[in-house]
C-alpha cells in the first residue's frame, strides 16, 4: 500500500521550503519604531534608532540598541518583562493586566504590503 507518491513528496517538500523561507527572511526586517496602546488606543510612538527609557501608564520601557524592552510592570507574572527585546517588524510584547501592548512597526502601515503577487 502506497501512501505517497515522488510528486506528492515533492510538492509537500515545496510547500515546507517556501515556509522556512517565509519564516527566516521575514525576520530580517528590522524596524524603525515601536506602537504602544493602552487598551486598544495608541498611547505613543517610539523611534527604535535613539536609546531612551519612559512610562507609559505603570509600565516601564527601555529603547536600547534598536530594541524595546519592557522592564518592569506591576502585573504579577511579568511575562511581558520576561519576553526580552523586540526589534523585528510585526513582533509584539503583550501585558494583559495592564491592557498595554508594544508593536514594532516599519516605515508606515501604508508602506508595508500585506501580500505581493506576480
Amino acid at each position: 500500500m502506497k501512501f505517497i507518491n515522488l510528486r506528492d513528496g515533492i510538492i509537500v517538500a515545496a510547500i515546507f521550503l517556501s515556509a522556512l523561507a517565509f519564516v527566516f527572511v521575514g525576520n530580517f526586517f528590522s524596524g524603525q519604531t515601536a506602537e504602544i496602546s493602552v487598551g486598544g488606543e495608541v498611547a505613543r510612538i517610539v523611534p527604535l534608532d535613539k536609546d531612551d527609557s519612559f512610562f507609559v501608564g505603570d509600565v516601564s520601557f527601555e529603547v536600547k540598541d534598536g530594541e524595546i524592552f519592557v522592564t518592569d510592570s506591576p502585573c504579577r507574572d511579568k511575562i511581558c518583562v520576561k519576553s526580552g527585546g523586540i526589534k523585528n517588524v510585526g513582533e509584539t510584547i503583550i501585558c494583559l493586566p495592564e491592557r498595554v501592548s508594544v508593536r514594532i512597526i516599519g516605515k508606515s502601515d501604508s508602506d508595508s504590503a500585506d501580500i505581493i503577487v506576480g
